[in-house]
This record gives structure tokens, C-alpha cells and sequence, in this order.
């Protein structure tokens, strides 16, 4: 199933609109005015500490970027596969926060235009029978697959990424246990604003021995779908676009390293170890 986590995007009005972010202004050491410059407003969720980004750069322009998983569900284990959906609600989430954002009768009279996403990230999950595999397959990912970025890039056993500095787009591949308990202070308190009675420790079941895969798509790659038939995909068309992507991983090419390992460059006792280690075992349960 595929989830939409974040969504970056842009709505331009023929007709000049009143919402205005803010404007950063620089004082020097003296107090003399040095300039000033459009800036941005932090829409916070008192709920979860979450925050939606949004952005006035000339007044035609209203720019919106955010989690709205979070910011609505609390969590982003699971969600919508509807980005212009997403960005719609968020923005009268923000409206009712603090304005930024158009009625459905100020939209239309402004004529505003069709949402261009420059930021839409794609998830899919995979369950794996134990928490402990889950992170094997992780590494082992980490030192067999790769990109046309190369290789990838291994965070702290549980996160392995492709093209992380990519201008273009970035798929990583983490745990999601993980990744939840690190925001499960976040969860409780949102759990605790809105009363709910599901428990933070079904959720947490729910993630153990959860792989995410996650495509970020950035402004270049998304400037190739026109914004009129983005905006009328389907999460099979979402599930389509994601699918392309994976398949530019070569997964299983050079799964397969004890091939090129230098075994005759190391003594006996540790070919065994080195062996292991290229597929991926966690050796640090073994020795120091």
C-alpha cells in the first residue's frame, strides 16, 4: 500500500492576494537597517510539536510544506496516498491556525492555480517476521545494493540511503520501530490532546519488523508531470511512480560480495568472519 509522508507545493493567484508571512529584517551592530527579505511562518501543532511551513515570496505566491500525517493522525505508520488531498487540508488547517491560506470562495475568486508539488514523499512498507531481520536487511542493503548515486549510505544500522544529497530524488530504506520510538514522546502527547484510547504500544507492535521504503521526489523530477495530471493521480498511478524508481536500485547485482572479497589477504580464522559480514550479519554480537 502506498502513503504519502511529506508534501511540499506551491499555489500561484492571477490576481494579487493578501496573505503575507512575515518579512525577516537585519539590523547591523549599530542599529542601522541593513535590509529585509520575505519570511516564513511556523505553524505550530501544540499536539505533537509538529509544524507546517508556510511561505509568502511575492503576492501572488503561497507556498505550504509539512508532514499532515502527523500533524492529523499523530503518527505517519500509515495514511493517505492523496498529496493534493493532503495539501488542501493542510492548508485550511493552517487557515483556521492563523489565516494563510484561502476559503474555497477566495481560491476561486483569486483564481489561484492547480497545486505544483516540489517536494512529495512516497512510502511503502514491508514486514519482515522480526525486528532483528528487518535490521539485517538493512545492512545487508546498505553493503550490496546500489543506485545510480552509488552505493548506499549506512546511518546508525537502522537507516541506509540513496542519494541523500540528491537534488533530484532519494530513496531510504529504514526501520520503522525505530524510527516511531524516537517520536513516541510526540505520539503520547498528541494521543493525550485528543483523547484517544488507543494505546501507544499497538502502534508500536504494529512497526516492529517494519521496513520503509521511502522515495523522496524533489522540484526537478516532479517539473516532469504536469501539474493538472498530478493533481488527478491515483495512488495505483502513486504506487506506478514509486515502482519506477525501486526498480533503478540494483538489489540483488552484488548480493553476492564474498566474490570479491580479498580472502587470500587475511588469515584463515578470519575468512569465516569476513564471509559473514558481506551478508550482512551483525558481527558487533560477536566480538568487541
Amino acid at each position: 500500500m502506498i502513503q504519502c509522508d511529506w508534501i511540499s507545493a506551491k499555489i500561484v493567484s492571477h490576481l494579487p492576494h493578501v496573505y503575507d508571512s512575515g518579512r525577516l529584517v537585519t539590523i547591523g551592530p549599530h542599529g542601522e537597517f541593513l535590509g529585509e527579505r520575505p519570511a516564513a511562518a511556523m505553524v505550530d501543532d501544540e499536539s505533537s510539536s509538529d509544524r507546517v511551513r508556510v511561505f509568502t515570496p511575492d503576492d501572488r505566491t503561497l507556498w505550504v510544506s509539512g508532514n499532515p500525517c502527523k500533524i492529523f493522525q499523530g503518527h505517519n505508520l500509515w495514511g493517505s496516498a492523496d498529496p493534493l488531498g493532503l495539501f488542501l487540508e493542510s492548508g485550511l488547517w493552517v487557515r483556521d491556525k492563523i489565516g494563510l491560506f484561502p476559503s474555497p470562495s477566495s481560491f476561486e475568486a483569486c483564481d489561484f492555480s492547480i497545486p505544483r508539488f516540489t517536494r512529495i514523499d512516497l512510502t511503502r512498507s514491508y514486514r519482515f517476521p522480526t525486528h532483528q531481520e528487518a535490521q539485517d536487511f538493512i545492512r545487508f542493503t546498505a553493503g550490496s545494493a546500489r543506485s545510480r548515486h552509488g552505493a548506499a549510505t549506512l546511518f546508525k544500522s537502522e537507516t541506509a540511503y540513496f542519494g541523500k544529497n540528491s537534488t533530484r530524488w532519494t530513496l531510504k530504506v529504514y526501520d520503522k520501530l525505530t524510527d516511531f520510538r524516537r517520536l513516541l514522546g510526540k505520539f503520547n502527547k498528541w494521543l493525550s490532546a485528543h483523547r484517544s484510547a488507543v494505546l501507544a504500544d499497538e502502534y508500536e507492535e504494529w512497526a516492529r519488523g517494519i521496513v520503509r521504503f521511502e522515495l523522496t521526489l524533489r522540484g526537478p523530477e516532479l517539473d516532469k508531470i504536469d501539474p493538472a495530471r498530478l493533481a488527478l493521480y491515483s495512488p495505483h498511478d502513486f504506487q506506478a511512480l514509486w515502482q519506477s524508481y525501486y526498480d533503478r536500485i540494483q538489489w540483488t547485482e552484488n548480493a553476492i560480495m564474498s566474490r570479491d572479497l580479498p580472502l587470500d589477504r587475511v588469515p584463515p580464522k578470519l575468512r569465516p568472519v569476513l564471509i559473514a559480514w558481506s551478508t550482512g550479519a551483525d558481527l558487533r554480537k560477536c566480538y568487541a
